[in-house]
């Protein structure tokens, strides 16, 4: 992705809107999933940030368990829509 290609996050209350603007497809994400947007968007400041160093974060952090279906579908998500690399 070229620099001001990665997708833009945005709270809208306790959810958030991911906007790709590759795609222009807007996603809306619901609050748990929006926690772990903020922290893969903070984590991504320094550069991209791949699902392996935000579950590290997550586990680390915030001890949350990764290997849920839940968690797995939205990291899988997250990479589908270009917040996190590989």
């Amino acid at each position: 992705m070229a620099i001001g290609e990665k997708p833009h996050l945005r709270r809208l209350g306790d959810a958030a809107v991911v906007f790709d603007p590759l795609s222009w497809e807007t996603h809306v994400l619901p609050p748990a999933a929006a926690v772990v947007a903020e922290i893969a968007e903070e984590l991504s400041a320094e550069g991209p940030v791949s699902a392996e160093v935000l579950r590290r974060q997550l586990r680390e952090e915030f001890q949350l368990d990764c290997d849920t279906p839940e968690m797995r579908q939205l990291l899988r998500m997250m990479g589908d829509i270009g917040m996190l690399e590989g």
